[in-house]
């Protein structure tokens, strides 16, 4: 064979090898591309749902957080507004400091007051209260710290007056107060 020959029947062969990479590409490796692609699509699809659904659990206990704390805050509050009457609580309260600041509860008088409703309409429950007056006898520091601690309590109370009276010299003194607590209905 000539060398012409030779040349034009190897660039024939090549030319075929050629042919044939092509179709065994275009007929394997194509499709499979597209097989590739399309679960490159499902797995960002699967991972976005995968963050949407991160983002929405971390939001949901975030939000139980809060009404875990909400709630708290509303056990809270009860201890300073309670939603109900509670009036052996204010008699307990009205005993209990007396008896740690070294006091002696001679009476208790109790008037319920009437409801304050809000002059607008809102969802502000109505809140009532009580007059108490209480009389007690004690030495002038006693008093002070039992006053102080009143007005220090957690349940609001106001006193609206206290009269002293006695203690001529070193002997006790008697007070009348007269507190108001209040309760949300």
């Amino acid at each position: 064979m000539r060398p012409a020959t030779k040349r034009l029947f190897s660039i024939l062969v090549s030319f075929g090898f050629l042919i044939g990479a092509i179709i065994l590409f275009s007929s394997l490796v194509v499709p499979e591309y597209g097989e590739i692609q399309k679960l490159r699509g499902e797995k960002k699809a699967i991972d976005a749902v995968a963050q949407e659904e991160e983002q929405l659990v971390t939001t949901a206990s975030r939000l139980l957080n809060e009404y875990q704390d909400a709630a708290d805050l509303r056990d809270n509050l009860s201890l300073v507004l309670p939603r109900e009457e509670a009036l052996p609580g204010i008699i307990n309260q009205i005993h209990g400091i007396a008896k740690v600041t070294g006091v002696a509860v001679e009476a208790i008088n109790v008037e319920n007051l009437p409801l304050e409703y809000s002059k607008t309409s809102s969802i502000i429950e109505p809140v009532g209260g009580f007059k108490v007056t209480v009389r007690t006898r004690g030495n002038y520091e006693s008093l002070k710290s039992y006053i102080q601690s009143l007005e220090t309590n957690v349940r609001i109370i106001d006193i609206d007056s206290f009269v002293v009276s006695g203690g001529g010299g070193t002997g006790p003194l008697t007070t009348n107060l007269v507190i108001r607590t209040y309760y949300q209905r």
